[in-house]
């Protein structure tokens, strides 16, 4: 079973239409009212313009906003899909968990994360391959972890490689890198930083005839997320760039990932987060 994200933004051209005829204007406020009143299934399909091929019946709808910077505030499960003429989902909505994400959404910028590049505004997008990660921070997902518990899992995730404060940031970095370098010199490998030298990449390492240039990122939690540099990127069409990325960085057993340069054009989704802005002639 599939789970899709759909968001709704004041910025849409969208209604709701409720059965005594009344149309509201699709935003966060009107769609909070909704819920808490008890008609949101009133309006019970809902227009979609991608991935309505291969969503089925019975997956999971979770509805978004960054209207308020909220995240996911809603939840539904498919009960049909219409792909003729005008595609829709015909959705069953569950005004508890609807109330429950209302009352504790998961964050938007956790979401945004999950989705770079495909930041969401009017598509649906798949939100499948998060759902470990989403599960943790879902009010009736957690059993008996305490609202603290939760939002420690969600900091975690927002935390370390160059998303946290900067002193946590360097904290995981130094760790990361211990950890790598540890590893390469267990397994009989000769490893020299060029950290300072900024050049695209952390540690030089040679073991006979093999070198690796090693590009570390570290996270303080499971998450792989990073900030990564244009000259780290150009640095990966090398032959022998390697990405390493240790997760949980801070904690006694760190898990250390690898990727080559190709692999990692391919396995990530980049997104610009910085313009350097010159005055025109």
């Amino acid at each position: 079973m599939a789970a899709w994200l759909y968001p709704i933004s004041k910025r849409s051209d969208r209604v709701f239409r409720l059965d005594d005829g009344t149309e509201l204007k699709v935003s966060f406020e009107n769609y909070a009212n909704l819920v808490k009143e008890g008609r949101l299934q009133e309006d019970d399909w809902w227009s979609v313009s991608t991935n309505f091929h291969p969503a089925e019946e019975g997956d999971d709808v979770f509805i978004y906003t960054g209207d308020k910077d909220a995240g996911i505030v809603g939840y539904a499960r498919i009960l049909k899909v219409e792909r003729e003429i005008e595609p829709e989902f015909h959705l069953k909505f569950d005004l508890e968990k609807c109330k429950a994400l209302l009352a504790s959404p998961v964050p938007a910028p956790i979401v945004r994360r999950w989705l770079l590049p495909n930041r969401p505004r009017s598509a649906v997008v798949a939100l499948t391959p998060h759902l470990a990660e989403l599960n943790v921070l879902l009010p009736w997902k957690r059993g008996h972890a305490s609202e603290h518990t939760r939002m420690a899992s969600a900091d975690s995730m927002l935390k370390g490689a160059g998303f946290g404060d900067a002193k946590q940031n360097k904290k995981v970095e130094k760790a990361a890198v211990q950890a790598v370098v540890a590893s390469y010199r267990k397994q009989g490998w000769e490893v020299i930083s060029v950290e300072q030298q900024k050049i695209g990449y952390d540690l030089h390492c040679r073991k006979g005839l093999q070198r690796q240039l090693v590009e570390v990122k570290g996270t303080s939690g499971n998450l792989v997320s990073f900030i990564i540099t244009a000259g780290e990127r150009r640095a990966a069409r090398q032959e022998d760039f390697v990405l390493k990325v240790v997760c949980s960085a801070l904690s006694k057993h760190p898990a250390i990932r690898t990727w080559s340069g190709p692999q990692m054009e391919r396995s990530f989704a980049f997104a610009e987060m910085n313009y350097v802005a010159t005055l025109k002639d």
